[in-house]
């Protein structure tokens, strides 16, 4: 008799009654953190937007030539400063990268064999003493 009231059992009926309710749950999630990514997407785009409007007025209050000057500041003064040292030939390195010694010891002091290219040690120690 209780066949005709409910066709299905009333444990499937039960069941399916919870899918149904978890299933909406998680579709009202999913909608929930779409809703929220895409605010934060929105937020992030306005965000940049004002960075990059900021960041064209500091450069164009600045000027090109004011900031070409500040970037070539450092090297502009490492010049200067090996100039007023009078050094004719210098080697400036980060370190990191390795220097064949043999041949820039030859280029950087190159001027005191004067026209050979090379010369007997006793030959160079006879130009330095000056005999």
């Amino acid at each position: 008799m209780s066949d005709l009231i409910f066709p299905i059992p009333l444990s499937q009926y039960f069941q399916n009654a919870e899918l149904e309710r978890l299933k909406l749950a998680r579709a009202a999630e999913i909608a929930y953190i779409k809703e929220k990514n895409e605010l934060a997407l929105k937020y992030k785009e306005d965000e940049t937007e004002i960075e990059k409007s900021r960041f064209i007025s500091m450069v164009n209050a600045l000027g090109a030539d004011t900031l070409r000057a500040m970037a070539t500041a450092e090297s502009d003064h490492n010049l200067s400063m090996l100039n007023a040292l009078g050094l004719q030939s210098t080697l400036i390195t980060d370190g990191t990268t390795p220097v064949n010694l043999l041949t820039t010891a030859h280029g950087l002091i190159g001027s005191v064999f004067k026209g050979s290219s090379r010369k007997r040690t006793s030959d160079v120690l006879d130009d330095v003493d000056g005999k």
